[in-house]
Parts: structure tokens; sequence; C-alpha cells
């Protein structure tokens, strides 16, 4: 038998070539990342990227972010990413289309440690920066959570440490800005920006709310104070009485920047005047005249047609009806409190206008009463203004007091006199004269006064026999009002009331 000869098919080179060209990158990709070459890559890479971020910078408006982030496929190094704006408001910051750079080196910072951190550069191109941030998902993915103050500034600036795999070394070094005394002197170099004030629009849900009218003006290389025109109240657009809705508080009339002096934020505050809902303008200029503004938005506050309701169980319902002043959206109301039970709401919302006026938004809350009792009602608007409704509910078919049964009062207002089984009318008329007739006729006198004194009027009962001593107590007491042994309507010191108080 012949023996096989030693040697390769043509498939078993395809595959070893195959095998030896994927070792060959594998082994060239290591090769790459660890020659001295990789730490020069990630300089010229941060040199190059840095001068894109100080451009975008300059012309954003919120200037540059520089994010330092770990690889996520596990490898050594980092990437470094350049986005436009700073994360001084939600979705402050956006991707740019500058290409992303990947390095086998390694990076970090004096100050901030080892990735991830992020570096800030103002519109002027000075750096700060902060350590653990951005947040990183598990893909890599940023998350710019607000940072309302710009860090400061490290001492001795911004200090990156580039490091190669074999451990060579290079730094490159970011300086702060060097602050310049403010003299009272105009400013020699004016800058060329107008103010940047944020929000542009405030709202104030009731004219209580005073939290959300606070804005901030900042200009890029600017650090003189921001001067708020027009005097104390915001300028008026209408009103409820047609004077300024809200009015600066402090610090007032200007407000000195803080922080950064190249990137001053200068924070305004308001207030809202109470029950004057309405719209005004904000305004403030820097040492040049140039300003910004603020709309301001004071709805006015939640108002009822009642704040009670008397009611009887099968007597059918109450309704109550709400408006707001500046306030262009549904009014939307709800009902609760301690009534469970005794009644039952049905908040419904009606017409509003189109934008902000003296024109209301309307709705209201029909009552319904279900069972005898008392409760305060507390009606509420989506904003959170509440109004307290006191409610009261009757019993189905519960009968009305009244008290006297028949009162006698002395004719023309005069008084009733004393008698002795006859009414002594002052009354000089024929009907006068012969009432004491039909009197005997009838058996005896329709009232009996107090012996030797008069009064204005007499409480009796409906067979107008007696006295009617049925006001009880309580009432009595409450009203300040009583009857004596004779049946004359007296007050607590026992003196017949007068005329005039009947």
């Amino acid at each position: 038998m012949r023996a096989r000869e030693v040697g390769f098919t043509l498939l078993e080179y395809v595959i070893t070539v195959g095998i030896a060209a994927i070792l060959l990158a594998a082994g060239g990709f290591w090769l790459l990342a660890m020659h001295p070459a990789a730490l020069a890559g990630a300089l010229d890479d941060f040199d190059a990227n840095l001068a894109a971020a100080k451009a975008i910078a300059a012309s954003s408006g919120n200037g540059a972010t520089l994010v330092f982030a770990p690889q996520t496929n596990g490898s050594m190094g980092y990437t470094l990413t350049v986005y436009s704006g700073r994360p001084n408001a939600a979705d402050a910051v956006s991707a740019t289309n500058v290409m992303i750079a990947s390095s086998a080196a390694s990076v970090s910072e004096a100050h901030f440690g080892k990735p991830p951190f992020a570096i800030f550069l103002s519109s002027a191109g000075y750096p700060t920066g902060t350590a653990n941030y951005p947040a990183l998902s598990a893909q890599g993915a940023p998350s710019f959570n607000v940072i309302a103050a710009q860090p400061p500034c490290p001492s001795g600036g911004i200090e990156l440490t580039f490091t190669s795999p074999q451990g060579a070394t290079a730094t490159r070094t970011l300086p702060c800005n060097q602050v310049i005394a403010q003299s009272s002197a105009p400013d020699a170099t004016p800058t060329p920006n107008a103010p940047h004030v944020s929000p542009t629009y405030l709202l104030a849900h009731d004219t209580t709310d005073a939290g959300p009218l606070k804005f901030k003006a900042a200009e890029y290389g600017y650090f003189q104070p921001f001067v708020a025109q027009g005097g104390p109240p915001c300028s008026t657009i209408a009103s409820e009485t047609g004077a300024a809705p809200a009015v600066y508080t402090s610090p007032y009339p200007d407000s000195q920047p803080t922080g950064d002096p190249n990137d001053p934020p200068a924070w305004f505050a308001l207030a809202p005047v109470l029950h004057n809902g309405g719209m005004c303008t904000a305004t403030v200029a820097d040492a040049y005249g140039q300003s910004g503004s603020v709309t301001v938005q004071v709805m006015g506050d939640l108002t009822a047609s009642t704040t009670s309701l008397s009611l009887q169980v099968g007597k059918g319902n109450g309704v109550v009806a709400f408006t707001k002043t500046f306030d262009s959206e549904q009014l939307l109301l709800s009902a609760g409190g301690a009534c469970l039970g005794i009644v039952t709401a049905a908040p419904a919302s009606g017409s509003y206008p189109s934008s902000p006026s003296t024109t209301p938004a309307n709705a209201n809350v029909t009552v319904t009463p279900v069972a005898q009792g008392a409760c305060t009602m507390i009606v509420q608007d989506q904003y959170g203004e509440r109004i307290p409704i006191g409610i009261n509910v009757k019993a189905a078919n519960q009968p009305f007091a009244s008290w006297p049964a028949t009162l006698v009062l002395g004719a023309g207002g005069s008084a009733v006199g004393a008698t002795s089984g006859t009414l002594a009318d002052a009354d000089t008329s024929v009907v006068a004269r012969i009432a004491p007739v039909f009197n005997a006729l009838l058996g005896g006198g329709i009232a009996r006064a107090a012996a030797g004194a008069a009064c204005y009027g007499l409480a009796m009962n409906s067979a107008k026999s007696g006295i009617d001593a049925t006001l009880p107590p309580a009432i009595s007491a409450a009203l300040g009002i009583y009857v004596d042994t004779s049946g004359c309507i007296v007050n607590a010191s026992d003196v017949p009331i007068a005329a005039g108080e009947m």
C-alpha cells in the first residue's frame, strides 16, 4: 500500500491563511496600542478637540462641554466627546459633529481623578469642570443632570495627565481666567453680547404664588451689575386693577453678578401683587444699554360665587360657580373634605379665553344633599389653590319654627299700655274705640301688659289667651330677646324692646 504524501490540501491552506490573518490583526492592534505613538495620538486628539470645543463655545451662546469617559467595551483607555452648551438647564447640552476621540492611553485630572469627568468652557474659552460627571448608562450614553451654578475653576487650572500603556506621560494644563479688578470707570472694551435672560416667561398660578417668579441674566465676558428697568413694578400689560401685577423684590434696583466673572449669572425675583392678576414685562439692562426681557403672567385668585350652602334633602341641588382671571387654560376643579355621606359633588369645567385676560376661565361644582349634617367641602383647582365651602343640610320635610305665635303691637308704633282685660292702644281710631266692646263680648282681654308699665310688643300664643314662652333659652340668649311674665318682649336688662327694634 502506497504511503500518503505529507503536505497541505487547498482547503488546509485557506484555513491556515485565515487564522494567520486573524492573529496578525489582533497582534497588530495590540502592538499599536502598546506603541508610544498611542500617547502622541492622544495628545494630538485632545488638542484638536479642545480647539473645536473653543470654537463651538464662542458661537453657541452657552459655551461647550468636553466629556472624558471610560471605554465601554472593556478595553483600556478612554473616549473624548465634544458637546455644544453647558448643563445649566434641562436639554442645554447637545451633540456636535466633532469626531469622538478614542485612545488606548489613560487620562486623569489632578482634581477630578479618572474618567468620567467633564470640562466646561465659557463663551470666552475659560475652563471649569467636575468629577464623576455625566452619569453614564451601561452602553456609555451620557445623562446631563442640571448644574445650576457653574463650578469654580480649580486652583492651578485644569491639569490633565496622559499616560501611555508603557507608562510614558505627558500633560496639558488649561489655566483659569485671571479676574481683572472692576473699577467705576466704563469698560474700555464693551462686550458685544446682549444680556441672556432665562427663563423668558414666568407664570404664577395665583397672587400668592411667588415661587416661580425668578429669573437670571447673564452676559458672557461681562461682570458689572445688571439694572432692573422701569422701577420696582414690572411694566403692566393688563391687570385686574390696572396696576402692575408683580413687583421686584430684593435685590433692587440692580443685581450684582456672582460666580465666574466671565460668565456671571445675576438673579432677580418678583412677587405677585395680592388679589391682582395680570400680565407685565420685566426688563434688565447692562451698563451699555443692552437689555433683555421676561414676560410675567400672574393668574388671578380662584373665586367662588359663595362660600356657604344651606340645603335640604330632597329639595334640589346647590351650584357654586368658580372663576379665575388671566387663565387661558381649562379650569379643572376637584372637591373633597369631610362631606362624604352628607353631600355629593360634581365639578364641571366651563369656558376659558384663548389668551390670558380679565375674561375669566369658568367652572362650577354641583352639590347634591344626601343626608342631614354639616361639613366643610374643599374645592381645589389643578394648580393647588383651595377654597373651603361650608355646607349645612337639613333633613327632609323639616318644619320651620317661628316665635312668637302671635305678636301684638301698639297701633301706629305706640306702646301697649297696662290693661286689665282689654288691650289699650294709643290709636284713637274708631276701631280702637270699639275694641273694648268687642273684647268684652269675646270674654276678656287679649293681652295683659306689665302692671304700671308699657311695652311695644306682646308675645302671645296662637289662642291669644296667654304668654308665648316657647322661645328656646339658647336662641333667646343668642338673639338677646326675652319675654317677661306679662308677655312683654324685653332685652337682657328686662327693658322693653323699643319700637324701632321690633
